[in-house]
């Protein structure tokens, strides 16, 4: 009963939101800008301090990498293979049902749930992860959609792109702050 108390607001919370937007309470410019937020800002802070207080070694475990990343890429290879087989499908719709089959939801979900149930050292896992998707299965579906789009020669710009992309960029500057070991001050309070 106690994990169903921790767990449960989380689900409250997206359910609501999706009543709120479906019975349309909120407008869809709110909606919007809500998911703007959450997307360039408040993930990517969670992001920074979330990877940022974990040691360098434990983001980078090889062993859990492989085992994550190894199954996330073979589950996309497997999709993506199987839709492009079919003869329908162009590369950028090969591209999303792959990403839609592998695609972890470590940030908006298992982040705050494992850390609500567990604790700090319960995160390590989803922020391993969480460096994965967005170092490598973020950059590949760019990569992928960008080509379908553009053909292989317009790659100028690709990269900035990338590397500016607020999932991306967050997991890079939590994974430079873990390697470099300096603290993240918390908050003050006022006297």
């Amino acid at each position: 009963m106690e994990v169903a108390s921790l767990v449960l607001p989380v689900f409250a919370i997206i359910v609501t939101g999706w009543f709120a937007g479906v019975s349309g309470y909120l407008s869809r410019s709110l909606a919007d800008a809500l998911v703007h937020f959450a997307y360039n800002v408040a993930m990517p802070a969670l992001l920074i301090v979330t990877i940022a207080q974990e040691p360098a070694r434990n983001l980078l475990e090889w062993r859990f990498l492989l085992a994550f990343g190894g199954g996330s890429l073979l589950c996309f290879a497997l999709v993506f293979l199987a839709v492009r087989a079919g003869g329908k499908h162009d590369l950028a719709s090969s591209t999303i049902h792959g990403m839609a089959a592998a695609m972890t939801n470590t940030g908006f979900v298992a982040l705050p749930i494992l850390h609500a149930i567990y604790g700090q050292p319960a995160v390590l896992p989803a922020a391993v992860a969480t460096v994965f998707v967005a170092g490598v299965m973020f950059p590949l579906t760019v990569i992928l959609l960008e080509r379908d789009v553009r053909g292989p020669s317009h790659s100028s710009g690709l990269v900035k792109q990338i590397l500016l992309n607020p999932m991306v960029l967050s997991t890079l500057i939590g994974l430079v702050w873990a390697i470099t070991g300096l603290p993240i001050r918390r908050p003050s309070r006022p006297i």
